[in-house]
C-alpha cells in the first residue's frame, strides 16, 4: 500500500484521463499508484504498444499541465467542471475505498467514468451538468 501513498501521505490513485467540450471524458488510464509522478504515466502510456491513447491531429496538441496559461484557461475550466460534476455525481470519489482491493478500486472508478459519460449523454438537464454550465456562462460573460 506504500506506493498508493502521494506526496501528503495519504492514500491515492493517479488516473489519467482526457474531456472534449462537452465534458464528456474520452480517455480513462487508471491503476496507477499515488506516489507516481504524472510525466512517468504520460510517458509509459505513449511507449505502450497496446495502448489506445488518441494523438491528436496534425497541428493540434494536447494542453498538459506544463502549458497551462491564460490562453487554455476555457480548456483548463472544462476539465475541472467535468472533475466537478463526477466528484459530485459519485461522492465515493472524494473519499477512501480501503475496504476494497485495489483492482475493484481500479474497477469502480471505470465504472463512475462509465456512468458519468451515459448521465451526459442521456440526462441533458442533469442538475450537476446543468448547474457547472451555468457557472461557465456566467464566468465567460465576465471576461
Amino acid at each position: 500500500m506504500d506506493h498508493y501513498r502521494n506526496r501528503h501521505d495519504g492514500l491515492s490513485h493517479n488516473i489519467l484521463t482526457m474531456c472534449d467540450h462537452n465534458m464528456r471524458f474520452t480517455y480513462v488510464s487508471v491503476g496507477w499508484e499515488g506516489s507516481v509522478h504524472d510525466s512517468r504515466i504520460l510517458r509509459d502510456i505513449l511507449l505502450d504498444p497496446n495502448c489506445a491513447f488518441p494523438m491528436p491531429p496534425a497541428g493540434k496538441y494536447y494542453a498538459v499541465k506544463a502549458l497551462f496559461n491564460r490562453r487554455h484557461a476555457s480548456l483548463r475550466n472544462i476539465i475541472k467542471r467535468a472533475f466537478d460534476v463526477l466528484k459530485k455525481q459519485f461522492s465515493i470519489l472524494k473519499r477512501l475505498m480501503q475496504n476494497y482491493l485495489m483492482a475493484t478500486q481500479n474497477n469502480i472508478i471505470l465504472v463512475y467514468y462509465v456512468l458519468h459519460n451515459f448521465i451526459r449523454d442521456h440526462v441533458p438537464n442533469d442538475a450537476y451538468f446543468v448547474e457547472k454550465e451555468t457557472v461557465a456562462v456566467l464566468t465567460d460573460n465576465l471576461d
